[in-house]
């Protein structure tokens, strides 16, 4: 009978240890909250930039940095996208609304490319500031977002489509404002098998005194979520 009820306990005790580990692995929806960050633009071409060289009205950009978010830690990100301005969004269509003091009234907005119209190589080399030879690229816009934290554990995201608007600080056209729309599509270690969406907000305009594009903003909008 002794042994019997050290069995039973040893059994019990297994049980519940199965439930707790059950209970700690089942994924949770959370909201994905941008609560701090530090971003840079590592390069940006536009429409005057790239169409001389390829013909295409097209643009696009790289950003890089980290990030804090609730509940989640700091995560270091990465992110390419282009956007369309060969084909501009009907007023009807629009979905965004700029907060862009440079942003002109019912000015243009351009899609920005969605998951099937990636890879896009540009022509334009925005380090040499020169055209390259056709079908030479130094850059392009994959569409992908990396998240990766502390431990290695990487998450994963892919641009979905989104608007991208025609700002004009000191003339027409130097800088823009985007809404990228991003899907997670997984990642490795905490994140495996990631879902969710959200969408990065950004400004970025070309610094005359400094000759470059910077980047004045860039955060997520409310309302995104992650589950894993």
């Amino acid at each position: 009978m002794k042994y019997q009820t050290h069995v039973l306990t040893a059994f019990a005790l297994l049980g519940v240890l199965i439930v707790g580990c059950r209970t700690a692995e089942q994924p949770q929806t959370r909201a994905f909250e941008m609560t701090a960050a530090s971003i840079q633009l590592d390069w940006g071409i536009t429409i005057f930039q790239e169409e001389p060289c390829s013909g295409q009205q097209m643009a696009g950009g790289e950003i890089s940095g980290t990030a804090t978010f609730a509940g989640i830690g700091p995560l270091s990100v990465g992110m390419t996208s282009a956007w369309d301005i060969d084909n501009l969004l009907d007023d009807a269509d629009k979905r965004y609304e700029p907060v862009s003091d440079a942003a002109p009234e019912d000015g243009p907005a351009a899609p920005v490319l969605g998951q099937g119209d990636y890879p896009y190589a540009f022509q334009f080399d925005p380090f040499e500031n020169t055209c390259l030879e056709p079908g030479e690229s130094v850059v392009s816009a994959t569409g992908d977002v990396v998240f990766t934290d502390g431990d290695g554990a990487e998450l994963y995201g892919h641009v979905t489509g989104g608007e991208t608007y025609r700002l004009d600080f000191v003339m027409e056209g130097d800088g823009i404002e985007t809404f990228a729309e991003v899907d997670f599509t997984g990642g490795t270690g905490r994140f495996a098998g990631a879902t969710g969406s959200f969408v990065i907000h950004t400004i970025f305009r070309f610094d005359f005194g400094a000759n470059e594009f910077v980047l004045d903003l860039a955060e997520v909008l409310p309302d995104g979520t992650i589950r894993y």
